[in-house]
């Protein structure tokens, strides 16, 4: 993964959400998300919050919910522990 700043984010195996907080609680909880981005060289591949946080060199995951109607912006800290 990397070459992006941002990255753009779905639900994985069919999962939605109807609001923000809910999809932002799966991503810090470290759900399935697939890698909804063009511009990124791992479109459509799966990944989670761990994943992110140790092969990538992103700054903000955007996440689309309801139905891919909508966004949330996550901001990410690699200074972080990955795992929790």
């Amino acid at each position: 993964m990397a070459e992006c700043k941002t990255i753009q984010l779905v639900p994985a195996y069919d999962r939605d959400y109807m609001n923000a907080q809910r999809a932002e609680a799966d991503f810090h909880d470290d759900k399935d998300f697939k890698i909804a981005d063009i511009n990124c060289k791992d479109n459509g591949r799966y990944c989670n919050k761990s994943d992110i946080l140790k092969f990538g060199d992103y700054s903000q995951v955007i996440i689309r919910y309801n139905k891919n109607t909508r966004t949330t912006t996550v901001k990410l800290g690699h200074d972080r522990n990955p795992s929790g």
